[in-house]
């Protein structure tokens, strides 16, 4: 009879070791765990044609955090991490034993928490608000990590590293810190550049990418030549928190407005044929002052596409004397003679005409509006493809008349144009530049035409 009761204490022993583990593994396996992301808001980029930001837009809670996946990360950048912070990373279940006994001694001999955090432990840091140095917070970080491991894959929690972790100031996620810190996408970080965002997260304050912070450049480098056995000489070009991604600011601040759009925003920008646009409306600007053009707006349109590939909606963005932030090609102006093509394309497809067509040039009378051309001239019978080309006023004006319905004014419409008035209240002189339009309803028009 004596020899059970050492074995019934063992038995209770075990149960109290037991019920708690077994407690605790119900309580990450069954209960209901948050995506770590969950709540979270993300930036609007808005990008150029090649992925380059043109504008990034803060979030609700002030931060520049972009929402990028997993597979757009380069392999080398995960790589390097991993190797980095938490070598283990694909083999533990959300904690690293040795690490934290490490961390304990050290703590025993330093007095504080330190070390010893997976990648995983990060990410529960980060989702709870957790403190580093505490130990009831170091604690929840490992039960934490230990539940995340049982509901996401560890590509999900790798993830959330890249879109969660610091990388200085309010700049949160390794997309965030590319396109700060080096005005790129993830996908196009050079290895010296990612060995540098690797290094920020340990310590973001002190290792907050800068221009002038060269031991952060200079520990990157020594790492990337222990492990590569290479290093990148050329310098690296970092952009400070004042050089913030602002291309084409009137289209990348519209499109960061807009509420039908989130995330990151591909436009159809051409970086180059946009600087190149902006240099040529400045220059013009500067020739029309001494005959007091002080202003103006551009927009090059890919016709083959029908794509805009660049926008300059005044000839200088920041400059108050000209009211530079309003969009020229959003304003309503009159379209002068513009309009012509389409009359003579409507007319061409109605066959009223074909270009050897001879159409009159003479003095003619539209219910008491009496027009002329700009020259105060007529010349007589013209071929419709040369009154065309001489923008003569008469023979689009006859031509405008005679269209069967929709019309100019309805073609107009169905095109987009987005008219105050009614086709009455216009009537003919919409021909001549009678109604305002904008550039953009002016240039789809145009780019249409050919197809």
């Amino acid at each position: 009879m004596k020899t059970g009761r050492p074995r019934r204490k063992i038995l209770a022993v075990a149960c109290l070791f037991l019920l708690p583990v077994l407690a605790f593994w119900a309580w990450a396996r069954f209960t209901p765990c948050p995506h770590p992301m969950e709540g979270l808001s993300f930036s609007r980029v808005i990008c150029d044609r090649d992925g380059a930001p043109m504008r990034i837009g803060l979030t609700p809670d002030e931060k520049y955090r972009i929402r990028t996946r997993l597979e757009d990360i380069p392999k080398e950048a995960i790589d390097a991490v991993i190797r980095y912070e938490d070598r283990w990373f694909w083999q533990h279940p959300g904690v690293n034993a040795a690490s934290l006994l490490r961390a304990g001694l050290a703590m025993a001999r330093g007095g504080r928490v330190m070390g010893g955090s997976t990648l995983t432990m990060q990410v529960a840091r980060l989702a709870l608000g957790l403190r580093t140095g505490s130990m009831r917070d170091k604690l929840l970080q490992i039960a934490w990590a230990f539940k995340l491991e049982q509901h996401f894959s560890k590509a999900e929690i790798l993830e959330c590293y890249f879109n969660m972790a610091p990388y200085g100031g309010n700049v949160e996620g390794l997309a965030a810190a590319a396109m700060v810190y080096f005005h790129k996408a993830p996908s196009r970080l050079t290895p010296s550049e990612s060995m540098v965002l690797m290094l920020v997260p340990q310590n973001p304050a002190a290792r907050r990418p800068s221009q002038g912070n060269a031991r952060l450049a200079q520990a990157a480098a020594r790492l990337q030549e222990a492990w590569t056995g290479e290093r990148e000489h050329a310098p690296l070009r970092v952009y400070g928190a004042r050089e913030m991604p602002f291309a084409c600011p009137h289209l990348s601040g519209e499109l960061l407005t807009r509420e039908d759009l989130s995330g990151q925003v591909i436009s159809t920008i051409d970086r180059r044929q946009q600087d190149l646009l902006e240099q040529h409306l400045t220059r013009f600007a500067a020739r029309g002052r001494s005959v007091g053009l002080s202003n103006a707006a551009a927009l090059l349109v890919h016709w083959p596409t029908v794509e805009v590939r660049a926008l300059a909606g005044s000839a200088g963005f920041g400059d108050s004397a000209i009211s530079g932030q309003i969009d020229g090609t959003r304003a309503r102006r009159s379209p002068g003679s513009t309009l012509k093509p389409a009359i003579y394309a409507l007319a061409l497809d109605q066959g009223l005409i074909h270009p050897r067509t001879m159409l009159a040039d003479m003095p003619r009378s539209f219910s008491g509006y009496d027009p002329e051309n700009f020259d105060s001239a007529f010349r007589g019978p013209l071929h419709a493809d040369e009154a065309l080309r001489l923008s003569r006023n008469l023979p689009a004006l006859t031509l405008a008349a005679r269209l069967a319905p929709p019309g100019l004014y309805g073609f107009l419409r169905e095109a987009g144009f987005a008219f105050e008035k009614s086709e009455e209240h216009y009537g003919l002189s919409l021909v001549l530049g009678g109604a305002e339009v904008t550039m953009r309803e002016l240039a789809a028009l145009y780019a249409a035409l050919p197809n």
